[in-house]
């Protein structure tokens, strides 16, 4: 093959998936838009409950603490950038 042809700095389509793979994790989209749907879903659930319950004090403290946990979770996910 000629040089200029297997020298070639044109980046494949691999490498720009992987690139744009990278750039989604460093991001982290879809776990932001997760946790962003889960809490919409949990307010929801909470302003229901809370309408309907005689107590809602012992829900409303399980609800968030659950979402503390996922919080939690979602705060220790993710590529470690170390190396």
């Amino acid at each position: 093959m000629p040089e200029s042809v297997s020298g070639s700095k044109t980046p494949t389509l691999k490498k720009r998936v992987m690139d744009c793979a990278e750039v989604l994790d460093a991001l982290r989209v879809f776990p932001r838009l997760y946790l962003s749907f889960f809490l919409l879903f949990i307010y929801d659930l909470h302003q229901w409950y809370t309408t309907v319950a005689t107590n809602p004090d012992i829900y409303a403290n399980l609800v968030f603490g659950c979402i503390s946990v996922l919080t939690g979770f979602y705060m220790g996910s993710g590529r470690k950038w170390d190396g």
